[in-house]
Order: C-alpha cells, then sequence, then structure tokens
C-alpha cells in the first residue's frame, strides 16, 4: 500500500506520469524483455495496457499503447495507436500512426505523417507535417527547419531559421525566421506575426487575418545563442548522469537505503521538499534585502543549488527503481537507466519546469529523511553486561 501511495505522489509531481503506477504486469513484462536490448516493439497485434517505457536502439509501436510512451533511442517509429502522450527523444522520430495526446520530442528529426490529437512540441533540428498529417492542437518549439504541409488545427509559434508552410494553419502564426515562405496551396486562417532581421517578401493574399512584422536580431546569431544555450543545458545534464553513477558506485547501499526508506515515508519526504523549495528562496532574499547580510543570503543560495544538484542522483535512482524494476538489477545499471529519463525529462520544453520541482522535492525530502533515519546509532548489549 505504501508502495504505491509513493507512486502516486511521484505522479502527481512529474504530471506526465513517468512513474505511472497504472501499468499493468503486461505492460512491465514488455518494458522487461526490450530494456537494453537492440530493439522495443509492441507487435502490431499487441495491446500495452498502461505507460510503455522504453530504452533502446530502435523503439517500434506497431499495436496499442493505452497509456504514455516514454522512450530514448535512435530511431523512434509511431505506426500504431497511443492512447496518450509520446515523450522520447531520439536521433529520428516517426510518427506515421494516430497519438491522441501530446507529441513532446527532443532530437535531429521529426517527421510527422499521422495523426496526432494534441499539440506536437519540437526541439529538433528538423520538424516536419507531411501532407496528409493532422495535427488537432498546435506545433510549438525550435528548429533550424520547420515544414508544414499537412493541417494545423490551432496555432503555430515557432523560432525557425526556415518555415516553410505549404499546407493549412486554421491558427495564428507566430515565429522567430531567418526565412518564411508560403507556398503551394498554403493557407493561414488567423494572423501572422513574425520577427526578422528584416522585413520578408510573404504572399500576404494567403493569409485571412493581419500580417504583422517584428524586426529582430540576427537570425543566424540568434540560433548561435540558442545552441549554446542548449549545449550548456546539455552538458549540466550529461555532468549529472555522470556524477550519479560515480556516487552509486562509491556508495550503492546509501542509495538503496535511502529508496527504502522513502518507499515509507513519501509524505514526509514531500512536506520536506516543498518547504525546501519555497523556504530557501525565502530565507535567502530575506537575508539579502537586509544588505548587512548578504553574504549570508548568497551563501544559502548556494547551498540551495548544492543540495538540488546533489538532489538529481536520488532522484534517477529512485527512478530506476521504481521504472525498472525487475528489468535490471545492477545498482550501477539502474541509477543509470533512471539519471538517462530524468536527463531527457529536463530537456524536454515544458516538462523541463515539472520535472525541476520534482526532482527537488524528492530529491532534497529524500536526502533528510535517510540523513535522519538511515544513521540511527544502532542498539547492542555488550557480552557480559546487563
Amino acid at each position: 500500500m505504501k508502495r504505491i501511495l509513493a507512486l502516486i505522489a511521484v505522479v502527481g509531481l512529474l504530471s506526465f506520469g513517468i512513474l505511472a503506477s497504472t501499468a499493468s504486469a503486461a505492460s512491465t513484462s514488455v518494458v522487461n524483455r526490450d530494456i537494453f536490448r537492440g530493439s522495443a516493439m509492441v507487435a502490431k497485434d499487441q495491446t500495452n495496457d498502461g505507460s510503455y517505457y522504453a530504452f533502446a536502439q530502435t523503439v517500434t509501436i506497431d499495436g496499442t499503447v493505452n497509456g504514455d510512451v516514454y522512450c530514448v533511442a535512435q530511431d523512434v517509429f509511431i505506426n500504431g495507436t497511443v492512447n496518450g502522450d509520446v515523450i522520447c527523444a531520439g536521433q529520428r522520430v516517426t510518427v506515421s500512426g494516430t497519438v491522441r495526446g501530446d507529441v513532446r520530442i527532443a532530437g535531429q528529426d521529426l517527421d510527422i505523417n499521422g495523426t496526432v490529437g494534441g499539440s506536437v512540441s519540437s526541439l529538433s533540428q528538423r520538424t516536419a507535417v507531411a501532407n496528409e498529417a493532422v495535427v488537432k492542437g498546435g506545433v510549438n518549439g525550435v528548429s533550424q527547419r520547420l515544414i508544414v504541409r499537412g493541417t494545423i488545427e490551432k496555432d503555430v509559434t515557432v523560432g525557425a531559421r526556415d518555415l516553410m508552410i505549404a499546407g493549412q494553419v486554421k491558427g495564428d502564426v507566430q515565429a522567430s525566421v531567418g526565412r518564411l515562405e508560403l507556398t503551394g496551396s498554403s493557407s493561414v486562417r488567423g494572423s501572422l506575426s513574425y520577427s526578422s532581421v528584416s522585413e520578408l517578401d510573404i504572399d500576404k493574399s494567403r493569409v485571412v487575418g493581419s500580417v504583422a512584422y517584428t524586426a529582430g536580431g540576427n537570425a543566424d546569431r540568434g540560433m548561435l545563442f540558442g545552441f549554446i544555450a542548449v549545449s550548456f543545458v546539455g552538458l549540466i545534464l550529461f555532468a549529472s548522469v555522470v556524477s550519479s553513477v560515480v556516487l552509486i558506485a562509491i556508495a550503492p547501499r546509501y542509495y538503496e537505503r535511502s529508496f527504502r526508506i522513502i518507499n515509507k515515508k513519501i509524505g514526509y519526504v514531500v512536506l520536506i521538499g516543498c518547504v525546501s523549495f519555497l523556504g530557501i528562496p525565502f530565507v535567502a532574499l530575506t537575508l539579502m534585502l537586509t544588505g548587512v547580510l548578504l553574504p549570508l543570503g548568497l551563501l544559502v543560495v548556494l547551498m540551495g543549488v548544492m543540495l538540488h544538484l546533489l538532489s538529481f542522483s536520488f532522484v534517477a535512482y529512485y527512478v530506476g527503481r521504481w521504472v525498472f524494476a525487475g528489468a535490471v538489477r545492477h545498482s550501477i545499471l539502474v541509477m543509470l537507466a533512471g539519471a538517462i529519463l530524468v536527463a531527457v525529462m529536463m530537456a524536454i520544453p515544458f516538462v523541463c519546469v515539472l520535472t525541476f520541482v520534482a526532482v527537488h522535492v524528492l530529491g532534497v525530502g529524500g536526502l533528510a529523511i535517510t540523513v535522519v533515519n538511515g544513521y540511527k546509532k544502532p542498539t547492542y548489549v555488550i557480552a557480559g553486561k546487563k
């Protein structure tokens, strides 16, 4: 019962259910067979009830997933039906089937060839919506090249070096671009607002609403700054994954003991984590506003940053133990799998905010509970004495 409550608490914090407790034993067995192998697959005649997790070179969904899909792979193919969200990181991601929820991707290439019931969020080099594709929500994100040949039923909000619209956008278009092209049978039923180095030659007859131009900075420079920012975040996440593996190699029993303790005291963990998340900034700001205690306030900020960095490894191990229970037994592999999954979640737009909060709350709370309960003085009696 306590384990179930722990899972529910984590689901609430992450919002997207990366630790969904609703996954059935059948779905878990599917993940267990595929994890860490060359390929992970839900066959055409197979139904996976519950969230599906995969960490492989190639992930293929030909059947039906009644839940969300979370994956890290080189190639991802969604050819079947996903009755939930698709949240993945991969070099090439292709959605040719039906996704009832949102599609959130971090990778090199994203191709939407099927139907997406929600929105598409992409952090990629190239994003393409094919001729027959339909996105019932909006499209947002950052891409070097965004191509829309199909139908977008809501807004398009992107930053791109090249934006080509050859299909239909039924909402508004807001873009920061280097080049914008409206070709073929394209139409924008809402308004078009864009920023660029100079005003672009656009066929305004294809836009039902107004067309507004805002002078922006150098597009290439903006892309460079964006690349530097993304690279910096990627470097931090990579360092977090590596440091987590090093820490588990040094003190594996400590992390396992911490995991067992928070399963029993998940309520206290969340309470302590929330107090820390809200209290540390408040205390630091109060001290710094006094002027005299500015150094002490900065010290509190530094302490908060250090706690957050350390909390990553704890949450990574918790996630590895919860999500990959039974699939992976070696502590280092558990930590590696969990750290990669958490790092991917922190790299996905919008999801990263919730993940950041969850990492701090669960990590700091788990660390505090472990320190208090993990090192209690053992009770013993010396032989010959009463």
